[in-house]
């Protein structure tokens, strides 16, 4: 997409009322613009304001190459939109949109797992050749995390906690490794904790430690 008064790289749809765009640029010169979703072959005065990253409705401010999310309002998804864009409220001005397909593949929301969360939700890009993301928002006394990837026959996808807090180290994690039937479409999770098994052996008066890693799958 390209404009005089923005640019958008990327747009992730996250989930289906959450979207990311990655490395947005736009010069906060228009006096009304906001973001903006609604039905039909372009955006016009018929649609719907959608809060910034913030959740504020204030006209739109400068961004440099900023990631940010956005919330659709209400409950609209993106499968009742047909674009989403920059627009001027008040002079009737698109500075730039994206059309929304209508063969969507987005995975579901926390509220449709009948989760409600308490914070905004947020997104880490792991590897965008496969399109592997990590997503995470706090509800009550939990962190709900969500991995999302374009996976193929055979592959897996994982995350987890370090075994230590200052650098990476399988032994002592805790990582939740995922993958897909496509055969039947269902998706599968393990937990997966590395413990490191020690054994002393008595030999010619002095010990031997022998290390070997223990797995534990729950």
């Amino acid at each position: 997409m390209e404009s005089t008064m923005w640019v958008l790289t990327r747009l992730l749809l996250l989930m289906p009322r959450h979207s990311s765009f990655q490395n947005f640029t736009y010069d906060g010169q228009a006096p009304d613009a906001h973001f903006w979703v609604g039905e039909g072959s372009r955006p016009g005065p018929e649609g719907h304001y959608v809060a910034d990253e913030n959740g504020s409705n204030e006209p739109l401010r400068k961004y440099s190459e900023k990631t940010l999310v956005i919330v659709l309002p209400g409950d609209l998804t993106v499968f009742d939109i047909d674009f989403l864009s920059v627009w001027c409220v008040a002079f009737y001005v698109d500075f730039g949109h994206v059309r929304i397909p209508r063969d969507l593949n987005v995975p579901p929301s926390l509220r449709m797992l009948g989760i409600e969360p308490q914070s905004k939700l947020n997104c880490e890009v792991l590897d965008e050749k496969i399109g592997f993301e990590v997503r995470w928002a706090i509800a009550g006394k939990s962190i709900v995390t969500q991995l999302v990837a374009r996976l193929n026959d055979g592959q897996y996808m994982a995350f987890g906690l370090s075994g230590e807090s200052d650098r990476s180290r399988m032994v002592g994690g805790d990582v939740t490794v995922t993958w897909m039937d496509h055969k039947s479409g269902k998706g599968y999770a393990d937990d997966i904790s590395w413990m490191l098994k020690v054994n002393v052996l008595a030999k010619g008066g002095h010990a031997l430690i022998k290390e070997s890693k223990e797995v534990q799958t729950t």
